[in-house]
C-alpha cells in the first residue's frame, strides 16, 4: 500500500480535527481595489466537485497591497470553502527547502495528522497533502512566492479550492499548471486615498486638518504602503500638526525617507528587498531609472546611452524589470517608472556615481536637442549668435524632419526637466541655451505653460549673466506665449520690455523679433495704427539684416495689419523669399496663402479667395499644424458668410471651434463662440 494514497493518509488523520483556519484577517483598514477583486471572484467558478483548485495570482508594484487583496479575496469567498483555510508566508522564510517542508508540516498538523506521523521529505508531505485534500473545498493564500515551483509544491489536491497567490518574482510559469487567472492592482484613486488615510489617523483627526489630509493623499500618490506609513507617523505624533507631514512630503528628496523611519512601515525597506531580487544587471539599470534630470519615462535610447549596452541587453534588463512590477512598456522602447520608485532607484548608487550619471544624462537630452534643433529650426539663428561654437551641431536625425519633431515631443517634459536641472546648478548659459532651443517646439505645439515655466528660469539666467539681448529673447517668447493664452496686456508689456532690452545692446535682429510680436499684439487688440507702426518699424529692421527668412517674416506679418492693397506685394515678396530658401518651407508658403486669401476676403474678391484657402487647409492637414487649420477653417466661415451662405459658415465655424476647445486654446475658442451666437 502506498503511504500516501487516500485510504491510508485517512485513516491516519484524526476525525476529531476542528476546521483549518489559518487565514490571517485583513487590516480593518482596507479599502477599495473593488474591481480587482471582483475579477479575481468572478474568475473563479468550480464546475464540478474535481474542478480545481483555481488558481489566482495578485500583482502589482511594491508597497501597492498583495498581500492584504489576497487576504481579503480568501475571506470574502471563505464560505465557498469550508472545509479549510490555509495561508503559508513565503515571502519571510529563509531556505526555500526548509521553508515548504515547514509550511507543509504546518499544512497537515492543522488538516489532523500527528506530528510524529508525518513524513521527512518535502516532496512526501507535498504528496500527503495533495491526497488528502482531494475532493475537498479549502481556501489557500500563498503569499510571497518567487517561483511556479514554490506554488506548484503547496497546492491542495482535486478538488472545488480556491489559491490565492501573491509574486515576490514573476509567476507567469504558473500558466502550465491550469486555470490561473492574473490580476494586477492599480494605485488608489483620491477619493478611496483619503478614506484609507481618514481610517487610519481617525475621522476627528481627519476633519480637523483636512486640507492638510489631501495634500498627504496628493503626496502619497494612491500607493497603500505610503499612505499606512504616513498615517503611522500622524499617529505616532499625535500633538504635531499634520501640516509639518505635509511639508516634509513636500521635498522630493526626502519624502522616500520620510516614510521609512527606523520602525514599522517602510517604504525604502519594500523597494530594497524588490532590488534585492533582480539580477545584476537588473539592477544596474534600476538605479539609473530615477536620475535627474527627468520625470516618469525613459527609452530605450537614454539607457544604451548611459550603459553602453546594446539594444538587445536592455530590452531584456527591462523586460525583467516590468516582470517584477517595477516598470512599465506603455509605449514601445519607451519605459515608465512609477513616481515612488523613481525615488527610490537613485539611492542604490553612490553619491559620486549618482552625480556622474546624472551629468551625463543631462548631456543626452542637450546634446539631442542640438541636434533635433538643427534640423527643425536650423535657420532660426539664436544659437548661432549668442552661441557660436555650437553651430552646424552634429545630425543624428539624418534631415529627417519628422524623426526630429518626433524626439523632440516624445521627450518634451524631460527637456523641461532638463532646464530645471541646468537651473537648480546655477548652469546660467545652459538654462539660456535650452530655452531658445525649446521655443520652436512650444510654438509649434502651443505650449504656452511650459513656455512661459521655461521662460521663467531663462529670464533668471539672463538677469544673472546681464545678458540683455538673451533677455529680450526670451522676453519676447513669453509674449508668444501670452498672446495663445490672449493675455494680451501681459503680452504687450512683455514685447515692449523686449524692445527696450534690446535697444539697450544696439541688437537690431532681437528688437525686431519683440516688434513682430508687439505688433501682432496691438492688432489683436484693434489697434491698427499701432500694429501698422510696429511691423513697419520691423520690417525696415528686417530689409537690413540681410536675412531673407527674416524679411520674408516680416513681410507676411506686415501684410496681416495692412489693407488688400499693400498686402498683395508684400505677400508675393513673402512668397518668393520662401520658395528660394532651399528647405522645405511648405508651412510658412500655406501661411502666406492663408493670409492672401483672408486679403482676398476683406477685397472683395470672393470667388478668388476658396482655392488658396482650400490649398493652405490640406497643407495644415498634412503637417498637422492644427492651430493654422482652425485660422484657415475660421476665413473659410468668414468667406461663407460674406457670400450669403450662413449654413456653410456655421459648419466651417464649427469644425474651427472643436480644433480650438480640443487643443485647449480657450481665448480663441470664446471668441469664436461669440462669432457663432451673433449668427443665431
Amino acid at each position: 500500500m502506498q503511504i500516501d494514497s487516500a485510504d491510508y493518509l485517512d485513516e491516519r488523520r484524526s476525525k476529531v480535527a476542528p476546521p483549518v483556519r489559518m487565514l490571517p484577517r485583513p487590516t480593518e483598514n482596507f479599502t477599495n481595489q473593488v474591481i480587482a477583486l471582483d475579477k479575481a471572484s468572478d474568475a473563479v467558478v468550480h464546475s464540478g466537485d474535481r474542478d480545481g483548485p483555481k488558481i489566482v495570482v495578485i500583482q502589482g508594484s511594491p508597497g501597492i497591497g498583495t498581500t492584504q487583496a489576497a487576504l481579503m479575496l480568501a475571506h470574502r469567498r471563505a464560505d465557498d470553502y469550508p472545509d479549510g483555510q490555509f495561508y503559508a508566508d513565503l515571502g519571510s522564510r529563509t531556505g526555500e527547502s526548509a521553508a515548504l517542508r515547514n509550511i507543509l508540516g504546518d499544512f497537515l498538523i492543522g488538516w489532523g495528522f500527528a506530528k510524529n506521523d508525518l513524513p521527512d521529505s518535502t516532496e512526501a508531505r507535498a504528496g500527503w497533502f495533495r491526497s488528502s485534500t482531494e475532493g475537498h473545498a479549502v481556501v489557500m493564500v500563498i503569499d510571497g512566492a518567487s517561483s511556479a515551483e514554490q506554488v506548484r509544491t503547496l497546492l491542495p489536491g482535486p478538488g472545488r479550492s480556491m489559491v490565492v497567490v501573491t509574486e515576490r518574482a514573476p509567476l507567469s510559469d504558473l500558466c502550465v499548471t491550469g486555470a490561473v487567472t492574473f490580476v494586477e492592482l492599480h494605485p488608489l484613486g483620491n477619493a478611496a486615498a483619503e478614506l484609507l488615510l481618514t481610517r487610519i489617523i481617525g475621522l476627528r483627526r481627519a476633519e480637523a486638518e483636512i486640507d492638510a489630509v489631501r495634500e498627504v493623499v496628493r503626496r502619497c500618490i494612491g500607493l497603500p504602503a505610503a499612505l499606512a506609513a504616513a498615517g503611522s507617523l500622524v499617529r505616532r505624533f499625535g500633538d504635531r500638526p499634520i501640516a509639518r507631514l505635509v511639508e516634509a512630503l513636500r521635498d522630493e528628496q526626502r519624502r522616500l525617507q520620510v516614510l521609512s523611519p527606523g520602525t514599522g512601515i517602510s517604504l525604502a525597506a519594500l523597494f530594497n528587498a524588490a532590488y534585492r531580487r533582480l539580477k545584476p544587471m537588473g539592477q544596474r539599470v534600476y538605479g539609473l531609472l530615477g536620475l535627474e534630470p527627468g520625470t516618469d519615462q525613459v527609452s530605450l535610447d537614454l539607457i544604451r546611452y548611459l550603459t553602453g549596452l546594446s539594444a538587445d541587453e536592455v530590452r531584456a534588463t527591462m523586460d525583467e524589470l516590468i516582470a517584477y512590477k517595477l516598470a512599465e512598456e506603455p509605449f514601445e522602447e519607451r519605459y515608465l517608472v512609477r513616481e515612488w520608485i523613481r525615488d527610490h532607484t537613485p539611492t542604490t548608487l553612490e553619491t559620486r556615481e549618482r552625480e556622474l550619471l546624472s551629468t551625463r544624462k543631462f548631456r543626452y537630452y542637450h546634446d539631442g536637442l542640438l541636434a533635433a534643433e538643427e534640423v527643425v529650426a536650423g535657420r532660426r539663428g539664436w544659437r548661432q549668435l549668442f552661441f557660436p561654437h555650437l553651430a552646424g551641431w552634429p545630425d543624428r536625425f539624418a534631415a529627417d524632419q519628422d524623426a526630429a519633431w518626433a524626439w523632440l515631443e516624445a521627450e518634451r517634459a524631460n527637456l523641461l526637466a532638463c532646464i530645471e536641472f541646468a537651473a537648480k546648478r546655477q548652469w546660467h548659459n545652459e538654462v539660456i541655451l535650452l530655452n531658445l532651443l525649446l521655443f520652436p517646439l512650444y510654438e509649434k505645439g502651443k505650449y504656452d505653460d511650459e513656455l512661459l515655466s521655461a521662460s521663467a528660469l531663462g529670464v533668471g539666467a539672463a538677469v544673472a549673466t546681464e545678458n540683455h539681448g538673451v533677455h529680450s529673447v526670451i522676453r519676447s517668447q513669453c509674449g508668444y506665449a501670452y498672446r495663445d493664452r490672449w493675455e494680451l496686456d501681459k503680452a504687450a508689456a512683455e514685447f515692449a520690455e523686449a524692445v527696450e532690452l534690446a535697444l539697450r545692446v544696439n541688437l537690431d535682429i532681437a528688437e525686431g523679433t519683440a516688434l513682430e510680436g508687439l505688433g501682432l499684439t496691438f492688432s489683436d487688440q484693434g489697434d491698427k495704427p499701432g500694429a501698422r507702426e510696429a511691423l513697419r518699424r520691423n520690417h525696415v529692421i528686417a530689409m537690413a539684416s540681410g536675412d531673407d527668412r527674416r524679411l520674408a517674416i516680416a513681410c507676411l506679418l506686415l501684410a496681416r495689419v495692412e489693407d488688400p492693397e499693400r498686402a498683395f506685394p508684400l505677400l508675393d515678396e513673402a512668397a518668393r523669399l520662401f520658395a528660394g530658401m532651399g528647405q522645405d518651407e511648405s508651412v510658412n508658403l500655406a501661411k502666406v496663402t492663408t493670409c492672401g486669401g483672408i486679403k482676398l476676403i476683406e477685397a472683395g474678391l470672393y470667388e478668388d479667395a476658396l482655392e488658396p484657402l482650400n490649398y493652405a487647409l490640406r497643407v495644415m492637414d498634412e503637417h498637422g499644424r492644427w492651430f493654422d487649420r482652425a485660422i484657415v477653417l475660421e476665413a473659410l466661415g468668414d468667406l461663407a458668410l460674406a457670400q450669403g451662405d450662413p449654413a456653410r459658415a456655421w459648419e466651417q465655424y464649427r469644425l474651427a471651434l472643436t480644433i480650438y476647445a480640443i487643443q485647449q486654446f480657450d481665448a480663441q475658442a470664446e471668441h469664436l463662440r461669440r462669432k457663432l451666437d451673433d449668427q443665431e
